[in-house]
């Protein structure tokens, strides 16, 4: 039985497809600059993804990734003229992505700090 994907893995799956849909390709270090808004990812600094999962390591970005590649949702393209593999999502990836369904925010009942004085 394979295990649920988490939602940082989707985050993830979310951020290798925004970037393809923007017409731009990552590398793994490219991908975790981009999330973690390092200078290196400053190249795209005007898209959505720009610093979107800063509270993560790079390590741990990298480690999702890897294990996304492992179980088959991202599939490595290599560019033999530049040397460098690019990420892309595969079948099951495009897939995966649909899993997590956000769910729209609820009313909350606000929050009183401070009232005037009757």
């Amino acid at each position: 039985m394979e295990r649920k994907i988490t939602p940082s893995k989707i985050t993830v799956l979310d951020a290798i497809y925004t970037l393809n849909k923007e017409g731009y390709q990552a590398t793994l270090e490219g991908l975790a600059c981009l999330l973690l808004g390092n200078k290196e990812g400053e190249a795209l600094s005007s898209s959505a993804l720009f610093g979107y999962l800063p509270s993560l390591s790079s390590k741990k970005i990298k480690n999702r990734v890897h294990y996304l590649l492992q179980k088959g949702y991202i599939v490595l393209i290599y560019d033999s003229q530049k040397d460098v593999h690019y990420l892309s999502l595969s079948s099951k990836g495009k897939e995966g992505r649909k899993l997590l369904v956000r769910k729209s925010p609820s009313t909350k009942k606000e929050k009183v700090l401070f009232a005037p004085i009757k």
